[in-house]
C-alpha cells in the first residue's frame, strides 16, 4: 500500500534526521567494537579529514549580480539609468552561499564517498544550502504541491478502517511539520542538484547528510532507474510493493555507504560531535505522529540498510551493483528477510470471487494493489491504539512466509460507506495458520472478543475467512450488511 503524501516519488531522494540519528548509534557501536575504545585517537591526534570548520552561511541580497567596476575615464558620457527589472522569485537555496572552506570540505567528502562506494561520475553536482525556514517553504510549495486535501480525507478514512489513523485525520499539516522537522537533505534527481539543510554551519550531521546524498548522485549517474529498473511514476503506481522494495535498496545503499564513509574517515572530534548531537536531538512532531506514519517513513532506511548490509556481506559492492542492474528486490518481504532474496518471488493472486459483483452497482472500486509483508507487519504492530498492537517478534514470525496478496477498497457514495477486503496467500499451510492466528489476535485486541467470528466495535465490522490450505481473506467494513455480503459470497 502507499500512504498518500509519503515521499515515494522517484525524482526526489531524501534523508531524514531520524535516519541519521538511528544509524549513527549503529555506526558508533560498530566503530567501538572494531577499533576498540583505546584505538580511537585522542583529540590531539585527531585528523582533520572531516572537521573543517565552516563559517555560517550568509544570505545574499535577492537581486541580479552587479557588474564589476571599470577603470575611471575622463568626461564619461552620461547615460540614462534603465528601469529596474523586477526581482526574480527565489529558488530553493538561492539565498544561501557556500564559503570556499565549505566547498573544499564538500569536494573532499565527494572524493571519499566515491572511493568507499566504488562508483564515479564525470560531472560536478550543483550544491545548495537551505535554511530551516526555506525548507518549510519548499515542502509546502513543491513537495506537497500535488497534495489533494479532499482526497486525503477520503484516504485517511480508508486507513482508519485498518486502525492506522482516526477517521477525519488531517494529514497535510502533520506532513508539513514532519518534513520540516525531519528532512536533513535531499537530491533532486531530474535537476541533479544537492540540497543540505543548515541554519548556521555544516555540523557532522550535515556532513553525514551530504555523504548520503552524494551516494544518491552516484547511483543515478551509474544506474538506469527509469528503464532498466522500471522505477518511474507509472510503474510505481501500478506496483507500489515492488517500488517500495527498490526504494529500500536505494536508501539502504545510501545509508550503509554513508556510515562506511564515516567509519573509514571520521576523527575523534567527529565522533564526539555526533554523540553530542544525539544527546541534544529532539523530534516532537515525529514523537507524536501516528506509529504507522513514522514506521513507514523509516522503512527504507532501517530495513533497507539491513538488506544492503546482507548483500555486502555476501559479495561486497558487486552484489549491491547486481541488485541495481539485474536483480532488484521485488517485495518488502525480501527486504525484511534478506535470505529470501532473490529466489522467493511474490505471487499476485486474484480475489476468490469478484467483490464488485457481490456488492452491486452502488459500490465502486476506490483503490487496489498489494499490501505486502511490511504493511501487514504494521497492521499487526502499528495500529493507533497501543492495546491493539502485537509485539514485533510475534508479528515478524507471522508475516515471514508471505507469498503474495491483493487488496481492494470499495466505496458506496449513496450510503457514505467504505469496505476493505484483502486476500493473502502464504508459502505453506503452517505459514498461513500462523498469520491467521496473529491477525485474529490483533482483531480481538482492537475490537474485543468476537461473536461467531464477527468483530464489531466503534462503527467497524471485521471478519477473517480461511481460503484453501494456505490462504485467508480479511474483510473490514463500516457497514455490517456489506461485510456479510462479501463474507457469504467468499464462503461459496
Amino acid at each position: 500500500m502507499q500512504l498518500p503524501g509519503k515521499n515515494t516519488k522517484p525524482y526526489l531522494a531524501i534523508i531524514l534526521v531520524l535516519a541519521i540519528i538511528f544509524f549513527a548509534i549503529w555506526t558508533l557501536l560498530g566503530i567501538i567494537l572494531i577499533r576498540g575504545i583505546k584505538a580511537i585517537p585522542t583529540s590531539s591526534q585527531a585528523t582533520a579529514e572531516l572537521v573543517l570548520e565552516t563559517q555560517p552561511t550568509k544570505p545574499l541580497p535577492n537581486k541580479t549580480p552587479q557588474p564589476k567596476p571599470t577603470e575611471e575615464v575622463d568626461d564619461p558620457v552620461e547615460t540614462q539609468e534603465p528601469d529596474p527589472e523586477p526581482e526574480p522569485e527565489p529558488e530553493p537555496g538561492s539565498v544561501a552561499t557556500l564559503d570556499p572552506q565549505t566547498e573544499e570540505m564538500m569536494d573532499r567528502i565527494e572524493q571519499q564517498v566515491s572511493e568507499v562506494r566504488s562508483l564515479t561520475m564525470d560531472k560536478r553536482i550543483p550544491r545548495k544550502v537551505l535554511t530551516s525556514e526555506e525548507l518549510r517553504v519548499y515542502v509546502e510549495e513543491e513537495m506537497l504541491e500535488e497534495f489533494d486535501d479532499e482526497g486525503s480525507l477520503e484516504d485517511m478514512r480508508k486507513y482508519a478502517l485498518l486502525g492506522f489513523f482516526e477517521r477525519g485525520f488531517e494529514l497535510r499539516p502533520l506532513l508539513e511539520d514532519l518534513y520540516s522537522e525531519q528532512i536533513a537533505g535531499f537530491y533532486k534527481i531530474e535537476e541533479g542538484e544537492m540540497y543540505v539543510i543548515a541554519d548556521e554551519k555544516l555540523t557532522i550531521n550535515e556532513r553525514l547528510t551530504y555523504a548520503h546524498e552524494y551516494v544518491h548522485a552516484l547511483q543515478y549517474a551509474n544506474y538506469d532507474f527509469e528503464n532498466e529498473l522500471n522505477y518511474n511514476d507509472d510503474a510505481c503506481e501500478d506496483d507500489s510493493e515492488r517500488c517500495a522494495a527498490i526504494l529500500a535498496l536505494i536508501e539502504g545503499d545510501a545509508s550503509f555507504s554513508q556510515f562506511r564513509w564515516f567509519e573509514t574517515f571520521s576523527s575523534v572530534n567527529d565522533i564526539v560531535e555526533l554523540l553530542a548531537s544525539m544527546e541534544d536531538y529532539e523530534s516532537p512532531v515525529l514523537d507524536t505522529a501516528p506509529p504507522y506514519l513514522s514506521a513507514s517513513l523509516m522503512f527504507p532506511y532501517d530495513q533497507g540498510t539491513t538488506f544492503v548490509k546482507q548483500l555486502y556481506s555476501l559479495g561486497g559492492y558487486d552484489a549491491i551493483d547486481e541488485a541495481f542492474r539485474t536483480k532488484p528486490p521485488l517485495s518488502t518481504e525480501q527486504i525484511m528477510f534478506p535470505e529470501r532474496y532473490p529466489d522467493d518471488q511474490p505471487l499476485k493472486p486474484e480475489m476468490p470471487a469478484d467483490p464488485a459483483l457481490l456488492l452491486g452497482d452502488d459500490w465502486e472500486l476506490s483503490d487496489s494493489g498489494t499490501v505486502g509483508a511490511w504493511d501487514m507487519f504494521m497492521m499487526l504492530t502499528k495500529g493507533l491504539e497501543s492495546a491493539a498492537q502485537l509485539d514485533d517478534a510475534t508479528a515478524l514470525d507471522a508475516v515471514e512466509g508471505w507469498g503474495g496478496d491483493t487488496y481492494h477498497f470499495y466505496q458506496n457514495k449513496s450510503q457514505d460507506e467504505f469496505l476493505f477486503v484483502m486476500y493473502a496467500l502464504w508459502d505453506t499451510e503452517k505459514d498461513s495458520q500462523e498469520a491467521l492466528t496473529a491477525f485474529n489476535d490483533q482483531l480481538v485486541r482492537r475490537f474485543g472478543q468476537h461473536q461467531n467470528g464477527l468483530h464489531d466495535s466503534h462503527g467497524y465490522y471485521a471478519r477473517l475467512l480461511q481460503q484453501g490450505d494456505n490462504g485467508f481473506v480479511l474483510i473490514i467494513s463500516e457497514g455490517l450488511e456489506s461485510l456479510n455480503t462479501i463474507y457469504e459470497g467468499f464462503k461459496k
